[in-house]
């Protein structure tokens, strides 16, 4: 999703969903291939065949954690930029926790674009967006 501001910046936010199919989910490897696949397919450039990648020439941070609910997260803080297409870049912060009860993975991320300005305080703010989000117990009739 896309929300320019009054500045021209541009936060993305999206949600993604996986089910499991490996005990191997939760390394660094295996989530940003997940984010590339995802960005690619549903986030394109402004140039037709460009799209969003995680930017390899800085690694991201991996950390692992369990947030206030005791759920085990994974957490990938970098960089991305456009593949193929306008020079365009950026932090982006995404979450990542188990949902037993549906297995699957759902992964929250959130990304900033503000040219020529201070990143930081946008980051902050997509972070709280992010860190607040609740996964639920299923109902029987959400599976």
């Amino acid at each position: 999703m896309r929300n320019p501001d009054k500045f021209g910046f541009f936060n993305f936010n999206f949600i993604s969903f996986w089910r499991i199919q490996s005990q191997e989910i939760f390394t660094r490897d295996y989530l940003i291939e997940q984010r590339n696949k995802y960005l690619k397919k549903h986030v394109p450039g402004e140039i037709e065949g460009s799209y969003i990648i995680t930017e390899p020439l800085f690694p991201p941070i991996f950390n692992e954690y369990e947030l206030r609910d005791g759920k085990y997260t994974a957490e990938i803080r970098g960089l991305w930029r456009m593949q193929d297409g306008l020079a365009m870049g950026g932090p982006f912060v995404s979450i990542s926790q188990l949902d037993e009860t549906r297995n699957r993975v759902v992964t929250i991320e959130g990304f900033v674009f503000a040219p020529a300005h201070e990143k930081r305080d946008l980051l902050r703010q997509v972070e709280a967006i992010i860190l607040s989000l609740e996964i639920h117990e299923a109902n029987k009739t959400d599976k």
